[in-house]
């Protein structure tokens, strides 16, 4: 079973972008199961580095944040293609709680993936011959990146913290909001007007009871064809949002796998060596960075 879901129904719901990455993604599938993901526990980590050199602690620190780039752009993606597979079935289900429910949270998926990896391939790039040196071994300058840790940290450990629970602020879950507002960012079309709008139909507000009746000289009737009616206006709607938040999950976790491509530790995903991201603006000054 392909991991993007038929591309000719997604792209009845997100356009042509499904075509684009539904074809991409189904190519580099087979790729992105064949690298495995070794961390050591931070208690560990404090005892052992105690007896290594700044060079040793240099090498398994940036060997970390690599696969931490890495785990994060694979689970983006497939996270984003299963919920894009669930918007499919329920949509030809005529189910409108499960098409909204579907469509809501990809909206919050894209806003996630989007504010954490944007900044990862570029940042990767700018700093290819550091990263590599450490990778060698031979660093003699200990190099960390903080804000890249609480990045990809926050992406794989972000959760609600319970009251008076201690923990780091990247594990912190931040609000819906705040993905909203990233998406909204993006200037895909009215974002917060859609986002409203399927919380109203999967909350029990009054959407969630309206859209099931049919009104006739004053006289309501439960009509189930009225919930196929408001799901296929619903989402002809929603589509540019929703094609705008595969970009905003798909583009950064793309760009991330093909920079780290630079660091040969990970298996090359050669399909990804032949599409062509100029359309993307991040990618040139960061293909320029890793000549």
């Amino acid at each position: 079973m392909a991991l993007f879901p038929d591309v000719g129904k997604a792209k009845a719901l997100f356009g042509d972008a499904a075509g684009t990455y539904g074809s991409i993604i189904n190519e580099i599938e087979p790729f992105l199961v064949r690298d495995g993901y070794k961390f050591e526990p931070v208690e560990e980590f404090e005892q052992r580095s105690a007896n290594w050199t700044v060079g040793e602690i240099n090498r398994i620190y940036w060997v970390e944040m690599l696969q931490r780039a890495h785990m994060a752009s694979v689970a983006a993606i497939v996270r984003t293609c299963r919920w894009v597979d669930v918007a499919v079935r329920e949509y030809d289900a005529a189910n409108i709680f499960g098409w909204s429910s579907a469509a809501r949270s990809i909206i919050e998926a894209a806003g996630d993936a989007g504010e954490v990896l944007a900044a990862v391939p570029r940042t990767l790039a700018e700093n290819k011959m550091m990263i590599q040196g450490c990778l060698s071994g031979s660093s003699t300058v200990l190099q960390t990146s903080a804000d890249l840790e609480d990045l990809l940290i926050h992406f794989s450990h972000a959760r609600r913290i319970a009251k008076g629970e201690i923990a780091p602020d990247s594990h912190r879950a931040k609000s819906s909001a705040t993905y909203v507002d990233f998406v909204t960012r993006m200037n895909v079309g009215d974002v917060r007007s859609l986002y409203s709008a399927l919380c109203e139909i999967v909350h029990p507000a009054s959407a969630s009871v309206a859209l099931f009746f049919t009104g006739v000289d004053n006289t309501l009737t439960l009509d189930f064809k009225s919930e196929g009616d408001f799901l296929k206006r619903n989402a002809k709607a929603s589509r540019q949002v929703l094609a705008g938040c595969l970009m905003s999950s798909f583009n950064p976790a793309l760009l991330t796998l093909r920079v780290l491509h630079s660091f040969d530790h990970f298996t090359k995903i050669t399909p990804l060596k032949k599409v062509n991201f100029n359309a993307i603006p991040a990618w040139p000054p960061i293909e320029k960075l890793l000549k």
